[in-house]
């Protein structure tokens, strides 16, 4: 892949995931803010191949942006366990109070931390990078590498959380 192709790609995810993000500052609704979260994940694994390919440790997402997307994460999840206990007709009023708080205080943590220039300095930083021709073989050697640590740290054992948040990472790289 050529590096105006690589450039290309990163212009066009980061295009798509800052569209995604301003649905977020309407409504936060948990559908769009799977999807946000969804692009990113797209978006950094593709990272990792155009990494794993020069044998770099750049490119990486922003630090900002990063937050932003954790932001997301932690209003998510709290919607879901609080659909999960209204689903299952559980009566725990102060913990659904302290999730509907943390909802709110994430929102504003999104509203503290969402600006334009973040995905601004982001496409700069990345677009800045120097890509030279990824080789042909980069996307299967790439795809080999992830199975090959799916299949290690998938053997017969007892995984700690950490590795079991390793398998699904490679899983959804692949």
């Amino acid at each position: 892949m050529k590096p105006g192709k690589i450039k290309a790609i990163i212009e066009d995810k980061i295009k798509e995931i800052k569209k995604l993000s301003s649905k977020l500052n309407n409504n936060f609704d948990r559908d769009h803010i799977h999807e946000f979260r969804v692009a990113v994940k797209s978006f950094r694994s593709f990272l990792r191949l155009v990494r794993a390919a020069h044998n770099e440790s750049r490119p990486k997402m922003h630090k900002k942006f990063k937050r932003l997307y954790h932001i997301a994460g932690a209003i998510r999840d709290a919607q879901l366990e609080l659909e999960k206990l209204n689903e299952d007709k559980v009566a725990l009023p102060v913990y659904k109070n302290k999730l509907g708080n943390d909802i709110e205080r994430q929102k504003k943590e999104w509203e503290r931390h969402y600006s334009g220039k973040v995905f601004r300095k982001m496409k700069e930083k990345l677009l800045d990078l120097d890509y030279s021709n990824l080789p042909p073989e980069a996307l299967p050697t790439f795809f080999e590498t992830k199975i090959a640590g799916v299949t290690k740290l998938s053997k017969p054992k007892t995984h700690t959380n950490r590795e079991i948040h390793n398998i699904r990472k490679q899983v959804k790289d692949i």
